[in-house]
């Protein structure tokens, strides 16, 4: 049925009418890369039939989502695309699959959630953590320092914390007008508020979109050397059988030194881009493209449209590979995330002595690593928490106060004590 036999005044109902069922949506994506013969959308449609995709079509042309245009070859075909207003509608895919990969993740993630007496109790203590009584700051020192030398394996976790240290700091105020003076001058308080505003992509927006990204990506991921507090990391991992989880995409780890396959970076990559969809589980090499950009930017009128990274399989724009440009789905995931690979390390860590090192990884996504860390160490006996955390310190499961230690200290000179402060000793007696 087609919007315009139907009345309503209501807009939701009015928008599943306009766009509602399965093929409807499913056709919007094709044709967002181009456009498609009719043989070719049947075919990666799957199980539609000839029928449904005929009258799907023809209520699209009819609703002004579609052109339908015939070329009068020797044989004769039709192709079909968006119209302005049906790419408008895209813009819904993208919010209803980035929603909908958020719901999976947080309903696999449900029994990791916090319970609400766990969260009254941290936010109880947190005001006075400076009264908590702790080992001296060198006592906590040695202890941690034998406990990793004393481990078969670490598994080291970094978040947002790490970067903050290092005066890498996306809220902070100073730090925006310094390096996106023009972005600043429009409002924008922090970077953060920027890439929220640059989260999505559409033909409206596309050089304000890559005139931001270009150069955020230029500054944090390729200009931006390695901080003191990543190589501190490296110090201290390098000699010991180890993987790294990270929430930071911005290639801090990789410049370090440190392999790749032992980091598992499960929000995605600064250093490649993908299919805006994508199309196919393929990434591409970052550099050049963000290379080519800034050269072709002229001072006066910006970026030129033909400098816009496109998909080489579909034409569809290429985006940062994060879970912040609000894709539909991370491509290459499992390959380049090495997911895996660190379930694989995990699985054989069960029952060994590990370290679950904890590094500024606070409550905004708590699910990626810091309620992880707590229930890995928990389900062995012979695993300890090392939680490094200026703002959020506190182990708020009674379960844990034997099998953990935490820092409150600044995370760039805790990890600077642990990897060069006296010498790595075993300490039999250390988990005590």
């Amino acid at each position: 049925m087609s919007y315009h036999e139907t009345t309503t005044t209501d807009p939701l109902t009015g928008m599943i009418q306009l766009i509602g069922g399965r093929w409807k949506l499913m056709i919007m994506r094709e044709l967002t890369a181009g456009p498609r013969r009719f043989g070719d959308l049947r075919r990666s449609l799957g199980d539609i039939s000839q029928k449904v995709l005929t009258d799907a079509l023809r209520t699209m042309e009819d609703d002004g989502l579609i052109h339908r245009v015939v070329y009068p070859e020797v044989t004769l075909h039709v192709e079909y695309s968006l119209t302005a207003l049906g790419y408008e509608m895209t813009a819904l895919l993208r919010t209803m699959t980035s929603c909908y990969a958020n719901y999976i993740t947080s309903v696999e993630n449900l029994e990791r959630s916090p319970k609400p007496s766990e969260s009254t109790a941290f936010y109880k203590s947190s005001t006075t953590a400076a009264t908590i009584e702790l080992p001296d700051y060198k006592t906590r020192i040695r202890t941690a320092k034998a406990l990793m030398a004393d481990a078969d394996y670490i598994i080291a976790g970094t978040g947002s914390g790490i970067n903050v240290a290092s005066n890498i700091n996306l809220f902070d105020k100073k730090t925006a007008k310094r390096l996106f003076p023009a972005y600043y001058e429009q409002g924008f308080n922090c970077i953060d508020d920027m890439i929220n505003a640059f989260s999505q992509i559409s033909p409206e927006n596309e050089l304000a979109y890559w005139d931001f990204w270009s150069e955020y990506l230029w500054e944090f991921r390729y200009r931006h050397p390695a901080s003191q507090a990543h190589l501190d990391l490296f110090h201290i991992l390098k000699d010991k059988s180890h993987f790294v989880v990270s929430s930071n995409a911005d290639g801090q780890l990789e410049k370090t030194g440190l392999d790749l396959k032992h980091i598992y970076l499960p929000l995605g990559s600064y250093s490649y881009l993908q299919c805006a969809f994508p199309c196919e589980e393929k990434v591409y090499d970052a550099q050049p493209y963000i290379e080519k950009i800034l050269a072709d930017t002229d001072s006066r009128i910006g970026i030129r449209p033909d400098s816009i990274p496109r998909c080489p399989s579909c034409g569809d724009y290429l985006v940062p590979n994060h879970y912040r440009c609000r894709n539909v789905s991370l491509a290459s995931a499992d390959r380049l995330a090495h997911r895996k690979d660190f379930l694989n390390f995990l699985n054989h860590s069960l029952g060994k002595r590990v370290v679950f090192l904890e590094i500024g990884s606070g409550f905004r996504l708590q699910n990626i690593i810091r309620r992880p860390f707590e229930d890995f160490t928990r389900k062995n006996e012979r695993a300890c928490l090392i939680r490094i955390n200026s703002k959020f310190p506190q182990i708020t499961d009674e379960r844990l106060l034997e099998q953990a230690l935490s820092f409150g200290e600044n995370e760039a000179e805790v990890l600077h004590d642990l990897a060069y402060e006296g010498q790595l000793m075993p300490a039999d007696d250390a988990r005590a």
